[in-house]
């Protein structure tokens, strides 16, 4: 998986304007990745957004990721699936999709990420980095300590998450996360569009040389 900078996901719970329109205000940004999120609707209108927001990631050449289902992920065609510790694991989210595709594995502790690992997790979705009002089920907060220590475990992309905002966003990159997720942040901005492109800024002035 080559992507690497800010990390967009969706959240109905903020949009205003409905998450597709979101994700077309992403992609304009230049954003590389972005995750669909949604628990709150149908099967059949989260397949209908999902194959929406693939065809709009096709059109920029951005990865397109299903956060939990691999159902909607394997029907809408997408880059891949975000599985956390209680959705199926990720070598079965593998042999549904194919080696092809990428599975990120959402990790709390190294105990997790050993697992992920053990499993041939495309990336790892490490956090909550601090703590975060966008998921409810969210483990304890884990600080950049996290990222510090996978990072010298493995080269598997890690994508930061979890209460990243505009004041330890610069932190938690240097710590040596490759993918940075902020979801509250960017749509409490004044506009998405300035949200997204504040935290693109953060993740493009961090050296590698910059990193612990």
């Amino acid at each position: 998986m080559k992507a690497r900078g800010y990390y967009f996901i969706t959240d109905p719970g903020y949009s205003t304007r409905g998450v597709i329109e979101d994700i077309a205000v992403a992609l304009d940004c230049g954003v590389g990745i972005v995750q669909y999120r949604e628990k709150g609707k149908s099967t059949r209108e989260r397949l209908h957004e999902a194959e929406a927001a693939k065809t709009l990631c096709q059109k920029y050449g951005a990865l397109f990721i299903v956060n939990d289902s691999v159902e909607i992920a394997r029907a809408a065609g997408a880059d891949g699936v975000n599985v956390g510790q209680t959705d199926l694991p990720p070598e079965f989210a593998f042999e549904l999709l194919g080696r092809d595709k990428i599975v990120g594995v959402s990790v709390s502790s190294m105990e997790e990420t050993e697992r992920a690992l053990a499993a041939g997790a495309s990336y790892l979705g490490a956090g909550p980095i601090a703590r975060t009002a966008t998921k409810k089920d969210a483990a304890a907060p884990t600080g950049i300590s996290l990222i510090r220590t996978i990072r010298r475990r493995t080269n598997v992309p890690v994508a930061a998450i979890g209460g990243i905002d505009f004041e330890n966003a610069d932190e938690v990159w240097r710590a040596g996360a490759d993918l940075l997720c902020s979801i509250s942040a960017v749509y409490r901005a004044p506009t998405l569009k300035e949200g997204i492109e504040r935290m693109m800024v953060i993740c493009s002035q961090a050296q590698p040389q910059d990193q612990e």
